[in-house]
């Protein structure tokens, strides 16, 4: 038997390195791995039940259906209510949120979930989760208003589950992407694991290291260290160590393709790994910042930040957009960031198939309630922490938390989206990425092309 909170001394460097190291293979080569929830509560019982009563009735189609009944009636009837109590018990424990529970489901060849007195399956989470959002998107049709209305209250008030189940969703489609097409890069699994949690931020990198291709894991450069500063580990853990051609086999198509198609993207670190230099565009500059859509477990921004980025289409609901087209449809598609799943559920660019979204752009407050709900239903977490941004050209964007006026708009050589920079001396600092809406598929290159910007050095400390 090992036991992680036991078998290793935390507050011993050394012996951290040697046994976070280890870990991937204990977790392989495991008969079994028990996870422990915590101790049950008076609603534990309940919640187990009706989980295990939903995965033994129906395929998943068939089931879905039936959760968006018990959702309706959830709502309808205050009895139904101690169910949905009972899963918010279970599944907003802290557990969930971890980073390391990643190794321990996606490696493991059997998992087995212990609640207190409660022992099940992990599979009776990984299909419940699976049908529940699943269930979600059966709440009320998207072109039918009254029917969304109603699935609007039901989402807003489900949606701390539906955040506890995407980690669930995040673990299911590692574990199949190891079985079907081997380990993905260290830099793809450490995107798909952000939102997990760790009190060390070195235990995101080495918990993803663990399920990262042999090449990574066993490269001299990103073995366990926890002596070693982050500013030299999140370079390394991006693939500093052996250039980026390492991501090239495995990297998916980017829906977005703002600089270009470089590949592989050319760029230096300094020696001391403390300044990254590349080619790129300054393109533009920030002259106006939205509110910031702040709320962490709303499914809806906040109103504010709603009302603020409304705003900037009063007086001009008759305009021409900069790159072309009406400003309220440029206006809508940027909230969206042009993002909305095809009707095979993947993610795909809204361009010319605006006739799959009903009332696009939206004329009335209603059709808008609807568009944004089934917006975050459809496309995550897209809206959260951004500001609306509008430059001096005349573009408009979504933006970083961290956004100010005077920002920098750069476009860098094979980037996938335009990225916001602040001067920093010669050098700038790294905002954050952006949406800008006209510049995403390689306008900037062109415009280059045509005389209009030029590349230069762009340095990053």
């Amino acid at each position: 038997m090992w036991i992680d909170a036991v078998c290793i001394n935390q507050s011993d460097i050394e012996e951290m390195n040697h046994q976070v190291g280890q870990m991937s293979q204990i977790y392989s080569a495991a008969e079994k791995v028990v996870i422990w929830l915590g101790p049950e509560t008076n609603t534990t019982e309940d919640a187990v039940a009706f989980m295990t009563y939903v995965v033994q009735h129906g395929e998943s189609d068939d089931a879905a259906f039936a959760m968006a009944d018990w959702i309706r009636r959830k709502f309808e009837d205050a009895s139904q209510a101690f169910v949905f109590e009972a899963l918010k018990n279970l599944f907003l424990r802290p557990w969930f949120k971890r980073a390391w529970i990643v190794q321990e489901v996606v490696l493991a060849k059997t998992v087995t979930v212990n609640c207190g007195s409660f022992c099940f399956d992990w599979k009776i989470i990984e299909r419940f989760s699976n049908i529940f959002m699943h269930a979600a998107g059966q709440l009320g049709d998207a072109n039918q208003l009254e029917k969304s209305k109603f699935a609007i209250s039901c989402i807003l008030n489900m949606s701390p589950l539906i955040h506890a189940f995407r980690s669930c969703d995040v673990l299911q489609a590692l574990k199949n992407e190891l079985a079907d097409s081997g380990p993905p890069p260290l830099a793809t699994i450490l995107r798909k694991m952000r939102r997990q949690n760790a009190s060390n931020p070195r235990d995101k990198v080495y918990a993803a290291l663990g399920i990262g291709p042999a090449s990574e894991r066993e490269h001299p450069a990103l073995q366990p260290d926890y002596g070693l500063s982050m500013a030299r580990l999140f370079p390394l853990a991006n693939g500093n160590y052996a250039g980026p051609e390492v991501h090239k086999e495995h990297a998916p198509e980017p829906l977005y393709k703002a600089g270009g198609t470089v590949s592989p993207t050319p760029y230096t670190f300094s020696s001391d790994l403390r300044t990254i230099g590349m080619g790129g565009y300054c393109f533009d500059e920030i002259v106006d910042v939205g509110a910031l859509a702040s709320e962490s477990q709303e499914m809806l921004p906040v109103p504010g930040a709603m009302n603020s980025w409304r705003g900037y289409l009063v007086g001009k609901e008759f305009k021409e957009y900069i790159s072309g087209g009406s400003l309220v449809e440029a206006f809508w598609r940027t909230v969206l960031c042009d993002i909305w799943p095809s009707r095979e559920r993947k993610l795909q660019r809204i361009g010319d198939k605006l006739s799959d979204i009903d009332s696009f752009p939206p004329e009335t407050p209603e059709e808008e309630k609807v568009l944004m709900v089934w917006a975050r239903m459809k496309i995550g977490s897209w809206l959260r922490w951004r500001r609306l941004i509008v430059t001096k050209k005349g573009y408009i964007g979504m933006g970083p938390t961290g956004v100010r006026i005077g920002d920098t708009v750069a476009v860098l050589e094979g980037g996938v989206t335009p990225f916001i920079l602040r001067k920093y001396g010669y050098m700038y600092r790294l905002v954050g990425e952006s949406y800008v809406h006209g510049i995403m598929d390689g306008e900037v290159l062109e415009m280059a092309e045509r005389g209009e910007c030029t590349l230069e050095g762009v340095f990053l400390a």
